[in-house]
């Protein structure tokens, strides 16, 4: 019975929403004074509320924490008054409750 009740586990984990997450976003900057302004339009995915992380890559810190409600593909301002250095985006949402990283190998403001 055990058994049963394992694969049935293994099965919901599988066909759930998060383990299948097709969600997409663009990037774009804007400088100003020396700082950036950055901006994300999603490009595949759900309108949903999304939680974003920005972590520097050089220095290993998280800089900053969003939480935006995306409504459309129009860009949508995320982060403001970031510094030059490389950096990598996260997010996570209900229907991506799995921290998925965005653009993979991350964003360099120079």
């Amino acid at each position: 019975m055990q058994t049963v009740f394992s694969a049935l586990y293994i099965i919901g984990i599988l066909l759930s929403p998060s383990t299948n997450c097709q969600t997409d976003f663009s990037i774009s900057s804007k400088v100003v004074n020396n700082s950036y302004s950055v901006y994300l339009s999603l490009k595949e995915g759900s309108q949903e509320n999304y939680a974003f992380q920005l972590h520097d890559l050089n220095s290993g810190d998280l800089v900053a924490k969003a939480d935006v409600m995306i409504e459309s593909k129009e860009p949508i301002l995320v982060f403001r008054n970031v510094k030059p250095s490389s950096y990598a985006i996260y997010f996570t949402s209900v229907s991506c409750n799995k921290k998925k990283s965005i653009k993979g190998l991350g964003l360099l403001l120079e």
